[in-house]
């Protein structure tokens, strides 16, 4: 899958507040996404942003799911694996409210 779309409308950022649309194009690499369902067949989890290829040519630096689309509003988030602030904001993210739970 490749994603793709146009920053087009305001984004709430959770901590910096509202995020005014650039008209920044989004194209991102191809993905792979996987999902595990319970027994009534509904999602349990889902992992996403695995990149096959990131040197396709894109506008998110290579960057997969959230690391791409805040790359493209120019929130750049440290998308190396271990990164001690990425960590962080998945544990973070376990005590606000109405933020999806992240995990590495």
């Amino acid at each position: 899958e490749r994603p793709r779309g146009t920053f087009t409308g305001p984004f709430d950022h959770p901590v910096v507040g509202t995020l005014d649309p650039t008209g920044a194009k989004y194209i991102g690499p191809p993905e792979t996404r996987s999902i595990i369902l319970n027994e009534e067949g509904k999602v349990k989890y889902q992992s996403v942003g695995y990149v096959a290829d990131r040197f396709t040519g894109d506008t998110t630096g290579g960057r997969g799911a959230v690391f791409g689309l805040y790359y493209v509003m120019g929130q750049v988030l440290d998308a190396t694996v271990g990164s001690p602030l990425t960590i962080a904001l998945q544990k973070i993210s376990e005590y606000l409210p109405n933020i999806p739970k992240s995990y590495s």
